[in-house]
């Protein structure tokens, strides 16, 4: 119940409660140790920096190596497409409804 309590006083804006903790607490806190928060600070955005970048790192390479597996493999089955005498299924697709259509009007 306490709990709850201070937590209505910090967050209701009749109170200015969190005001009040931050003037009285927080404020002088980080003005005396304010050399100390800004070195792990740095410390904490060099580390995630390099993390990033490590990251960032192995994520071009998967993808440099997936857009060529990718690539190497439409290559081959285009390459295995011509070899079977078509130059593209979808042409040959285009062909074979048109001459169906043109069957069938005929045919009228």
């Amino acid at each position: 119940m306490k709990q709850l309590a201070f937590t209505v006083y910090l967050w209701h804006p009749r109170f200015q409660g969190a005001v009040y903790v931050y003037d009285r607490f927080l404020a002088p806190f980080l003005a005396k140790h304010e050399r100390a928060v800004d070195d792990v600070l740095a410390n904490v955005f060099e580390r995630v920096g390099s993390v990033f970048g490590a990251a960032s790192d192995v994520a071009w390479k998967y993808g440099r190596r997936a857009a060529r597996d990718a690539l190497a493999k439409a290559t081959e089955a285009q390459m295995r497409q011509q070899v079977g005498g078509a130059a593209s299924g979808r042409a040959d697709r285009i062909d074979r409804t048109r001459g169906a259509g043109a069957t069938a009007t005929r045919g009228m």
